[in-house]
């Protein structure tokens, strides 16, 4: 979706001076009918050589003669504007003129009486795009663009762009109605404070508003997302298999990448079978989780960029911690840090009956927000938990981990280096994914 600045001005010392205010906002810059009149097509190359990196569209408004279109292309344009409502073999020679030239055509449907069939008709043609507009006297009777532009994103393949009093309160409109340009006049031309408002259309362009309340929540993993436990969790399980005469490091790499995200009930189990340990497995998990805790108490530190990360999204969303760890080792981090003021929930690996990746976790996590899991993004850095955030419905934002096996993170919504990284853009560009 592009951001079109249409000078319908007369004068190109006043053209260059609003570009100069707007033009880091804007990816297309057009020519008014006002200006190529009062100015000449030598204003192209003005602008164009000031301007190279942006696209160039004077509006010809071509009605008979297709050499007007060459003259626009070799003064430097790189689209120009022909009438709908001319004949097809008209129509058809300005199209050609942009092909050979390898430049576009926009076929300008103001005044044409069936916009959809001749959109359909143009589409066949060639044309690049068509023009939905609406004229100043049309504006006045309060008709808009929105109808067709609907009409025809709905039922043609054609690029679409929207002209015609589109400003600051229409244009979340023209955004949902997804046109693949926005054109804007008056709005930017005619106010002063036209920089801050051609930032804010970028903005609004780039970030939907209408998609901004769909994530109500975010949900944080806990270990080596908000704090470093991996080394901590192998020191433990080492020292506990000490205690039975074997070592933590005995253990393959394939099984220590697997373990990270699981519940430590479940790796515990797992090693009990693997070593063939003498022991009943809840003494072998109390003896475990003990030694951990002594083990966190002492060494346990928070991971770059998690402060930033809450004291962001605090007051933006609900926050939650969604855990395979024990409900005591989480309480113990979010006393150890003082963190309770920024968590609405938590859901721990003693509240779940299947562990990461089955979806239980998370989707217990937003039921207990009073959420649909679409709208809620989760933060993860295990392969696992990933899955299980996809198949609860969720979008995750994996946080990669220097210090723990590589992960498979390919299928995270995005992926980001740190907790330092994230802020309202990126909560925002999930919903395109």
């Amino acid at each position: 979706m592009k951001l079109q600045i249409a000078l319908d001005i007369w004068s190109l010392k006043e053209a260059l001076s609003i570009l100069e205010e707007v033009v880091d906002s804007i990816d297309m810059i057009e020519a008014g009918t006002p200006l190529v009149i009062n100015e000449g097509i030598k204003l192209v190359r003005s602008i164009k050589e000031k301007y190279p990196e942006k696209t160039f569209v004077i509006d010809a408004k071509i009605a008979d003669e297709f050499h007007i279109a060459q003259k626009a292309f070799e003064a430097g344009a790189d689209v120009t504007t022909v009438l709908g409502i001319l004949s097809d073999e008209s129509v058809k020679a300005v199209i050609n003129e942009g092909k050979k030239a390898g430049k576009k055509v926009a076929v300008d449907l103001m005044n044409v009486k069936n916009k959809l069939q001749r959109a359909k008709e143009v589409t066949e043609f060639g044309a690049d795009y068509v023009v939905v507009h609406c004229g100043t006297d049309e504006q006045k009777l309060g008709k808009t663009p929105l109808k067709e532009l609907r009409q025809i994103k709905e039922n043609t393949d054609i690029k679409v762009a929207a002209a015609g009093g589109i400003d600051l309160e229409t244009i979340n409109d023209y955004i949902k109605a997804k046109a693949d340009i926005i054109i804007v006049g008056k709005a930017l031309t005619g106010n002063p404070k036209r920089a801050a408002i051609a930032k804010e259309m970028k903005s609004r362009i780039l970030n939907p508003p209408y998609c901004r309340a769909r994530i109500k929540a975010v949900i944080y993993d806990l270990d080596d997302v908000i704090v470093n436990s991996h080394p901590l969790h192998a020191e433990a399980f080492d020292r506990f298999l000490k205690e039975h005469g074997h070592s933590f490091r005995q253990i393959s790499e394939e099984m220590s990448k697997r373990f990270i995200g699981m519940r430590t009930s479940d790796i515990t189990k797992e090693l009990i079978n693997y070593f063939g340990l003498k022991t009943g497995f809840k003494k072998a998990y109390e003896r475990r989780t003990e030694i951990f805790l002594e083990l966190a108490e002492k060494k346990l530190e928070l991971l770059p960029g998690v402060m930033h990360s809450l004291e962001l999204l605090r007051g933006k969303y609900k926050l939650a911690i969604a855990s395979s760890g024990a409900r005591k080792y989480i309480e113990l981090v979010v006393s150890k840090f003082r963190l309770e003021k920024y968590f609405d929930i938590i859901v721990s690996g003693d509240d779940v009956s299947k562990g990461k990746p089955d979806p239980e976790t998370y989707l217990a996590a937003a039921a207990k927000l009073g959420l649909k899991p679409s709208e809620c993004a989760v933060l993860e850095d295990a392969t696992i938990g990933i899955e299980a955030a996809k198949r609860a419905g969720c979008k995750c934002i994996a946080i990669r981990n220097p210090n723990t096996p590589a992960q498979d993170l390919s299928k995270a919504d995005v992926i980001l280096d740190s907790l330092q990284a994230i802020n309202i853009q990126t909560m925002n560009s999930i919903i395109k994914k």
